[in-house]
């Protein structure tokens, strides 16, 4: 595991495994709408309002992000994606 710190728009170029941010609102709106960082398997956003996390959503949804924990300690709120594949079926045909 490589532990990286810094200003988080600088290393959001990469694809990586995991991603954890505890950041202010813009700069994870900043982060969101950059293609690598979305590309990571595992996204925890930690940090926001209550009021936030929809508008957050609302951003990652196409990106085929989904949330496999919230959790929620005061007024604060901490997203855990993760990111799902779509899978493709295949449609062979039989022959009789």
């Amino acid at each position: 595991m490589e532990v990286t710190c810094g200003e988080a728009e600088t290393f959001a170029v990469d694809k990586t495994d995991m991603v954890l941010a505890n950041l202010h609102l813009q700069v994870i709106d900043a982060l969101v709408r950059r293609e690598a960082f979305l590309l990571s398997r595992w996204i925890v956003l930690s940090g926001l309002f209550h009021e936030q996390v929809n508008g957050i959503m609302a951003s990652l949804e196409q990106w085929q992000l989904r949330v496999h924990d919230r959790m929620i300690e005061s007024r604060w709120v901490t997203l855990v994606l993760r990111k799902t594949r779509l899978r493709k079926r295949s449609h062979k045909s039989v022959e009789h």
